[in-house]
């Protein structure tokens, strides 16, 4: 499991590679739904969860799935960037372990490329991943966000 923080929000993440999905809870709906697409077509068992730590408190409140977190804040969302952030650095980290893995599994000499699309009503989602030998990648990173 991967953890992020930031501000008063922390988020878990795991990704089992070509198992169904489980529960995406971030608080935000709208992310929830992207999290729950970018899953089924991704075919990634995919766990999200998020929650508040509230002042005095040690542990987080975790959402419920669909949850909106700012329901009883009259319109006001003050935890939208943190809840993002948080939500984003976990899964992402959750992400690095399972590409790790495969690259463990095809050894040294690893090398390749995969392309995943997501034609969404919302959004158009693509990741590249490159997988190269360890010595002709290192020091070598690579970040393109062209559409």
């Amino acid at each position: 499991m991967s953890t992020a923080s930031s501000g008063a929000v922390v988020a878990e993440a795991t990704v089992l590679n070509l198992l169904p999905p489980s529960k995406v809870a971030t608080g935000i709906c709208f992310l929830d739904h992207m999290v729950d697409q970018l899953t089924s077509h991704a075919m990634l068992g995919v766990t999200l969860r998020c929650g508040l730590v509230g002042e005095g408190e040690s542990a987080p409140r975790f959402f419920a799935p669909l949850e909106d977190y700012a329901r009883e804040l009259g319109g006001q969302r003050p935890h939208d960037r943190d809840i993002a952030v948080a939500c984003g650095t976990a899964l992402g980290l959750a992400l690095r372990a399972v590409v790790k893995e495969v690259e463990g599994a095809a050894g040294s000499a690893a090398r390749g490329m995969a392309v995943f699309c997501a034609p969404l009503d919302e959004a158009f989602a693509e990741a590249k991943l490159t997988l190269h030998p360890p010595a002709a990648s290192c020091g070598r990173c690579l970040v393109s966000l062209a559409p």
